[in-house]
């Protein structure tokens, strides 16, 4: 997985967990459902390949 620092427009750091596989997409749901996350830290917009990951571990439904 991958954990990106970035800036909001309020200048404030925010985490970005941008996963990388099925497993990565579990362990982030996992993250929420144990509260591990705000609503800052979130995965943000799905590109088509999270999309597939989350299609493939069962968190979405595929379309």
């Amino acid at each position: 997985m991958i954990i990106e620092i970035v800036k909001d427009a309020n200048g404030r750091e925010t985490k970005l967990y941008r996963p990388e596989n099925a497993q990565d997409v579990a362990e982030l749901e996992r993250m929420a459902k144990a509260g591990e996350l705000d609503d800052s830290e979130s995965m943000g917009d799905r590109d088509d390949d999270t999309e597939q990951d989350l299609v493939d571990a069962g968190i979405l439904a595929p379309d």
